[in-house]
């Protein structure tokens, strides 16, 4: 079987009456050939073929310079694409069966039903940590779900007690809730930097920089801009020197990263 291209068409009334150019893939070799299109037969001196039927695959452009034909180049690299994809779905598949978005962007009570979503807090849309019973500080560890954030001491939540090891009325503090935030931060300066520090240690200090988002929103804001600016341009000049490298890095990362991401989840999840 001969895989070839037309690299020219030939002017009519040839001496040899050719019609075509053709370009071999495989060997790169230019043969003059007879083609007739309506009954799809070929001929060709070169290589002694008269009236031979050809299967037409398309029309194609003139080969450019150096050209040559493509084939896979890297079956290794394919087989770890390909293993890589089977385990992302795998991923995929165990996080869709046992996890859920919603958590991702809705608060928790200490008893984890997701506030404004579970069965009986579905209009409470808050998460609010109550004072500890010696009232001093933010009890974190189990926080309730309200309908709206408590705005001064005059009220009373029933919230648990880990010194009296059971429910019991609480009084509240002054909070508030800010912009798409699910938590009902306090107002109190003191008990507010206590509640960002203890969460801080909670989910690493990846995120440490979220908490001050509350206080300083213009702020970050700002930064957002400028970072996204100064990111976008130093991308499009990297792409300008190094291409190659930029596409390489970003496919490795589209198919490895979330990958690594998931097995890291999986593995603190199992080793508690």
């Amino acid at each position: 079987e001969r895989r070839a291209m037309v690299s020219t068409v030939l002017p009519p009334g040839q001496a040899d009456q050719c019609t075509h150019e053709l370009e071999c893939l495989q060997t790169g070799q230019y043969l003059r050939v007879r083609l007739n299109e309506d009954s799809c037969m070929l001929s060709c001196s070169d290589l002694g073929i008269v009236d031979e039927y050809y299967n037409f695959c398309g029309m194609h452009m003139p080969a450019l310079p150096a050209h040559i034909e493509h084939s896979c180049t890297d079956i290794c690299g394919l087989f770890f694409l390909l293993a890589t994809l089977c385990i992302l779905a795998w991923i995929s598949k165990q996080a869709i069966q046992n996890g859920s978005l919603l958590r991702l962007h809705t608060s928790t009570d200490y008893e984890g039903n997701m506030c404004g979503r579970s069965p009986g807090v579905e209009d409470k849309l808050f998460s609010y940590w109550c004072m500890h019973s010696n009232e001093s500080s933010v009890n974190l560890k189990y926080p309730i779900c309200v309908d709206e954030c408590p705005q001064s001491n005059a009220s009373s939540h029933v919230c648990y007690s880990e010194k009296l090891r059971n429910a019991t009325l609480i009084p509240d503090y002054p909070s508030k809730s800010f912009g798409l935030s699910p938590y009902c931060w306090p107002k109190d300066y003191a008990l507010r930097e206590q509640v960002k520090e203890e969460r801080s240690q909670e989910i690493g200090g990846v995120f440490r920089g979220i908490l001050l988002i509350p206080d300083n929103a213009w702020l970050a804001f700002a930064v957002t801009c400028v970072s996204a600016s100064i990111m976008g341009y130093l991308y499009f000049k990297m792409l300008e020197k190094c291409v190659d490298f930029m596409i390489l890095v970003f496919v490795l990362a589209a198919t490895n990263l979330s990958v690594i991401c998931g097995l890291l989840a999986f593995y603190t999840a199992y080793s508690g």
